[in-house]
């Protein structure tokens, strides 16, 4: 059996029943804390540019989230898929090294919104569709990374396809053939980072994946080797010699959904700087310190740690949050990281450009105390007056392994969604998102989604 057709065989015939009810728990809380994170998206630049785009092709049968404006499918999950990661606040998973909910969450509720699906059946599509696109994006890692590419745009675009793919029970053949045209749909550059068009990588990724699905469903055709053919996406999209189709030879032996599982953001940027931002708010609690106590702060992570935060001096908030320096300053001159530690005013006030200098950041060994573990950060800050202090962890709070509550994610999703939200839509979508799997259809759970107007 080649890889392709492993993939799907994975799609079509792995039974819902045999979907543990953790990886449904983890799928809820996904997009739970995901469709939060897109209300938030809703009002910011990219994604108003892009519902303005969109518009002009006129309304359609399926909701853009956030938003009172409808349009066709593939629209809907373009606007929709751009606004989940306008903040940089939706979660990550190790494997993918990227955010494996933000492309699937548009694909699969507009999709399963147009074709009346229930919510056990977006959940299982959701499921399937993540373990495919995690599969993917480790098994071209580092490599893929290295090159500069955006595994959340490439992995995500056949993680969208599976998804749709699955939700709507297309067939052997035409699941390969979906899988062929989203090869060909997938790109995204981490030249990118910190631009619109990081956020717009997302929806292309939803939007391309249920593309593909709807050309295969009507007999479109794409090479029958898209995964491991001698140009298919591990050959395309890793170093030459550094693909590993072993790692995606073990979909279906294992959940990722559950473990390694899926990181939580608290703040609203770069998860690189998740574990960095904890030990100084250790710092912070611990010796009650300020900023005009420092002369330097340095930063260590692990190898690699430091690849996608490409703006040590931002000029804008988008750059701003993929900076360990701005991020730090940020926490030392407001003492907390929130959405409007990203504007572009924040960013720009002189003393936070004056301090970025103090920040220095670099990439090394594990300290030994953190041995076997993929990842850390190691703070040292030196006192003006003289002396150091230090704090390092190897897990940020609310990754898989220091998960936040529900309790605690639907604190985040109030927050987040009040954005764009009345109070009580927000706790009936709460509750609609904690009994998902017994939904006849979505209907309930959109319209608590979506405000009566712009």
């Amino acid at each position: 059996m080649s890889l392709t057709e492993h993939v799907v065989s994975y799609i079509t015939d792995t039974p819902a029943e045999s979907i543990p009810p953790e990886a449904i728990t983890a799928a809820k809380r996904a997009l739970l804390d995901t469709t939060g994170v897109a209300l938030a998206g809703v009002p910011e630049d990219g994604p108003t540019i892009v519902r303005d785009m969109v518009s002009r092709h006129g309304p359609g049968p399926v909701a853009i989230i956030g938003s009172a404006q409808r349009a066709q499918l593939l629209d809907a999950a373009l606007a929709t898929g751009t606004a989940a990661h306008a903040l940089d606040y939706d979660d990550t998973t190790l494997p993918l090294h990227g955010h494996p909910t933000a492309p699937l969450l548009p694909a699969v509720f507009a999709l399963a919104e147009e074709r009346g699906r229930s919510g056990a059946a977006l959940l299982d599509a959701f499921v399937i569709g993540f373990e495919v696109e995690a599969r993917l994006g480790h098994a071209v890692d580092p490599s893929h990374y290295g090159l500069g590419w955006h595994a959340t745009a490439t992995a995500g675009t056949l993680g969208a396809a599976a998804a749709g793919a699955r939700l709507i029970g297309l067939d052997a053949e035409r699941t390969r053939h979906a899988l062929g045209i989203a090869l060909s749909l997938a790109g995204g550059s981490r030249a990118n980072f910190g631009s619109m068009t990081k956020p717009l990588h997302v929806g292309n990724a939803a939007r391309g994946g249920l593309q593909a699905v709807l050309l295969a469903e009507r007999g479109f055709t794409a090479t029958e080797e898209s995964i491991g053919g001698p140009m298919g996406f591990l050959k395309l999209f890793a170093a030459e010699g550094e693909d590993a189709p072993e790692r995606l030879e073990a979909l279906g032996e294992s959940w990722g959904i559950v473990d390694p599982g899926i990181n939580v953001k608290r703040y609203p940027c770069c998860y690189g700087t998740a574990r960095a931002a904890d030990c100084l708010f250790a710092l912070i609690e611990q010796h009650d310190l300020r900023a005009e106590q420092i002369e330097r702060i340095d930063v260590r992570v692990e190898p690699g740690g430091l690849a996608a935060l490409i703006h040590p001096r931002p000029k804008d908030g988008l750059q701003g949050k993929f900076s360990m320096e701005y991020v730090l300053t940020a926490i030392l001159l407001d003492g907390e990281v929130r959405l409007a530690t990203f504007e572009d005013e924040a960013v720009l006030r002189p003393e936070a450009q004056r301090f970025l200098d103090r920040i220095h950041t670099s990439e090394g060994a594990t300290p030994p105390e953190f041995a076997g573990a993929p990842k850390f950060a190691h703070v040292e800050v030196t006192l003006a007056g003289g002396g150091s202090l230090v704090h390092a962890v190897d897990e940020a709070a609310g990754s898989a392994d220091h998960p936040l509550s529900w309790d605690e994610l639907a604190d985040k999703y109030r927050d987040t969604a009040g954005r764009v939200l009345d109070m009580e839509a927000i706790e009936r979508g709460i509750e609609h998102f904690a009994t998902l799997e017994t939904a006849r259809s979505l209907d309930g759970l959109i319209a608590d989604l979506c405000p009566a107007g712009d």
